[in-house]
């Protein structure tokens, strides 16, 4: 009995760092593939969704002349029906960022002439909750119309929700906040410059290159670092169990 315990605790600690190793992944697949070439976050939060930007950063970012075009992201989590933790993205509906959410069926947050609040919902989370295009669906204290399911390739992001950026604020109760400023640069060699000159002029913002982005965050890394030991482990003891079951 207390081997059989042992062994559960072990499993349900190696699922919660498969879980979150998933998260990992799907924190660099949002940030590394918005297409942007720089994302400024608050400094010292471990976690995006603990990052809490005056959204007239992104306004700051746009005037710099190496600048094409700048995108805030707001994210964060949810209470819905059969699920106590949901991620939604708030973007901008005319941004570069959102381009990547392919709607699969229905329409986009931007092409929706509708009323009332909106948004599309991710094709795993569609499935999970067996909900289609025109549905309503609760978050938090508040019902948005689904107006379009999504893919983008992160199991992560398919399994959320995005929203207007607008709507973000007010459903997070962040006003006038972003999480995030994702710059597209006219010419990706200028990203250190751009770097340097957005930390002296936003004393309060971590600049880093897309690609690195997720990995600034010690969450991040941490989970990266210490997912080999538990993994290592699941092995042996596989290894272990097959054995037995051929002996």
């Amino acid at each position: 009995m207390i081997l059989r315990n042992l062994a559960r605790r072990r499993t349900r600690r190696l699922l919660t760092i498969v879980m979150l190793g998933a998260m990992a992944e799907g924190y660099t697949t949002t940030l590394a593939g918005s297409g942007a070439d720089l994302v400024l976050t608050q400094e010292g939060p471990f976690d995006i969704t603990l990052s809490a930007l005056p959204q007239v950063v992104s306004d700051q970012i746009k005037a710099m002349p190496e600048v094409r075009a700048v995108a805030g992201l707001l994210s964060g989590i949810v209470t819905t029906e059969g699920s106590p933790y949901f991620f939604v993205f708030g973007h901008d509906p005319q941004s570069f960022a959102i381009q990547r959410f392919k709607i699969v069926e229905g329409q986009s947050l931007s092409a929706w002439h509708g009323h009332g609040r909106l948004l599309i919902l991710g094709k795993l989370a569609a499935q999970n909750f067996e909900l289609r295009v025109g549905d309503t669906i609760r978050l938090t204290d508040s019902a948005f119309h689904i107006a379009g399911i999504f893919e983008t390739g992160s199991a992560y992001e398919e399994a959320a929700a995005a929203i207007t950026l607008a709507a973000a604020q007010a459903l997070l109760q962040k006003p006038r906040q972003l999480g995030a400023s994702q710059a597209q640069l006219k010419a990706p060699s200028q990203i250190e410059r751009v770097r340097q000159r957005s930390e002296r002029v936003l004393p309060d913002a971590e600049a880093r290159a897309s690609s690195r982005a997720a990995e600034s965050q010690g969450e991040i890394a941490y989970i990266r670092g210490s997912a080999w030991e538990p993994s290592l482990l699941a092995v042996i003891i596989g290894g272990f169990g097959m054995m037995n079951t051929v002996i």
